[in-house]
């Protein structure tokens, strides 16, 4: 069966690329926190300040979840703005350049897997 996803609090699904366009419009008006969910209870968040991505993937409510990471990426980055008005940084390996996080956004929906380019790492 296949899994429909939809920007939160919409009733339309999205394709992969619909839903990277999506991100990329809420980026330009200052939204920089964007979430998805499918009807199999799953989530998706992409959190970003333009440069790099947070993405996490959950299959429930409450789970810890999935997220990309950069395994060779050193420092920390700032101006992750939360839908709260909060501000955070993470560590760079946490994170994966933008266009990357579009990528596992488009393979997440599209073809419900992770691209094999990305690592991730599970919190579960």
């Amino acid at each position: 069966m296949a899994s429909y996803w939809r920007l939160q609090g919409s009733d339309s699904t999205c394709s992969g690329q619909v839903a990277t366009e999506l991100i990329k419009r809420r980026l330009a008006s200052g939204t920089c926190e964007t979430w998805f969910h499918d009807d199999a209870g799953r989530s998706l968040a992409v959190l970003t300040n333009g440069t790099r991505a947070l993405l996490i993937f959950m299959i429930s409510e409450g789970d810890p979840g999935e997220h990309a990471v950069d395994l060779g990426a050193e420092g920390r980055s700032g101006g992750f703005i939360l839908l709260n008005g909060q501000h955070d940084h993470y560590a760079n390996r946490d994170t994966v350049l933008f266009d990357q996080a579009c990528d596992v956004v488009r393979c997440i929906i599209d073809l419900d897997e992770w691209p094999e380019h990305v690592s991730r790492e599970v919190d579960r």
